[in-house]
């Protein structure tokens, strides 16, 4: 069983530091009645939003630059987050997004 998505790999672009951005994926074929689960790859980052037939709401949230980053004089670093959907037959899917995680100058 699989879905066809409009895009199941969603770029973000930069996201800033601490911030709530969600994620949309949206059905092109097929709907999410089969879904059986949906489980973030990161729990911590990654939450699971509004599930209708027609789209799977994904909401991320940013943290802070990791410490080792903020010493070598980093202030965005690179990231990508996998959402394994589980189906009522046993098969599994995925579908990503990515982002660049900024932090502001203050």
């Amino acid at each position: 069983m699989r879905i066809k998505f409009e895009n199941d790999f969603i770029d973000l672009g930069r996201v800033e530091t601490q911030t709530r951005t969600k994620v949309v994926f949206k059905v092109a074929e097929g709907n999410t009645a089969n879904i059986d689960s949906i489980i973030p790859g990161c729990g911590m980052c990654t939450s699971i939003g509004k599930v209708t037939d027609d789209s799977i709401e994904v909401i991320f949230s940013s943290g802070r630059i990791p410490r080792h980053l903020k010493r070598l004089g980093k202030k965005e670093y690179s990231t990508s987050k996998s959402i394994r959907l589980m189906f009522k037959n046993g098969s599994v899917q995925i579908i990503k997004y990515k982002a660049i995680v900024w932090e502001k100058v203050k």
